[in-house]
């Protein structure tokens, strides 16, 4: 077997301190993940929170955007150990957990993406992740590639963010801003003020454990403002909102009557 060096480019990105901005792709579109990379979004997450992708579509995604020289991030969409080891079977090194409401959350997301004796991730052989089998240095190395990303976006969370900052294995901590408004009470108010104290407290807690930060834009806070902020990840817009954008713009400069 051979043994493949391989590092993960975002996690070398955030150690370095070098802020990066990236897209999402909520279409399960293979082309559509290739396309984005090609037009100069070189990190990208697959969401599997909200979008329709499965596990073979996934594949077939990390596949096109591997070959656009691409890195590909991947939300699951929740807590199963399960739906974790899958996913990280696929072949992707930087996986984003949602919904982490205690420290107990936070450990079993650690535990259930890395193998014992560090974790609980159940081992195969022949997987995409290991070249199907033909990486040696993969069981052994995958912890170290590994960038986890967990989600805090709810008033439970915030609560408990002291205590889940200090799990081990957390490689950043990545603010929801939306869902936070929703357990407010004020969905979608996301520069209501009990929102931004609760953004404030988690954005000191993650920084006092010299923990990177990622979000989302928000209300007031666009891209620029953020990564001039403390933030070193933004994941803004995703592929299917810039080709709304777009069509919507042409569609508008048509003459009456051509769209029927």
């Amino acid at each position: 077997m051979q043994e493949h060096n391989v590092s993960n480019a975002l996690k070398n990105r955030i150690v370095a301190g070098q802020k990066t901005r990236a897209l999402w792709l909520e279409t399960g579109s293979p082309d559509m993940a290739e396309a984005a990379v090609y037009s100069g979004f070189r990190h990208v997450l697959i969401d599997n929170e909200h979008g329709p992708a499965g596990n073979e579509t996934t594949a077939h995604m990390l596949r096109a955007i591997n070959a656009a020289g691409g890195h590909a991030m991947v939300r699951v969409p929740g807590h199963d150990p399960l739906v974790i080891k899958r996913t990280m079977e696929l072949g992707l090194e930087s996986i984003m957990i949602p919904s982490i409401h205690t420290a107990e959350d936070a450990g079993a997301a650690v535990a259930a993406c890395r193998y014992p004796p560090h974790g609980l991730r159940g081992f195969a052989g022949e997987i995409r992740a290991s070249r199907y089998g033909t990486d040696s240095a993969y069981p052994g190395a995958a912890k170290d590639r590994l960038f986890l990303m967990l989600q805090i976006e709810s008033i439970e969370g915030v609560n408990n963010a002291e205590e889940i900052a200090k799990v081990e294995g957390i490689d950043m901590i990545f603010i929801g801003p939306y869902d936070l408004s929703g357990t407010h009470g004020v969905l979608g108010e996301t520069n209501h003020p009990d929102v931004e104290k609760s953004i404030a407290h988690v954005i000191g807690v993650a920084q006092a454990a010299g923990l990177p930060l990622g979000t989302v834009p928000r209300a007031g806070k666009d891209v620029h403002a953020l990564m001039a902020g403390p933030f070193d990840l933004v994941i803004s817009e995703s592929e299917i909102g810039h080709a709304i954008a777009a069509m919507r713009t042409d569609a508008k400069g048509m003459e009456p009557g051509w769209l029927g």
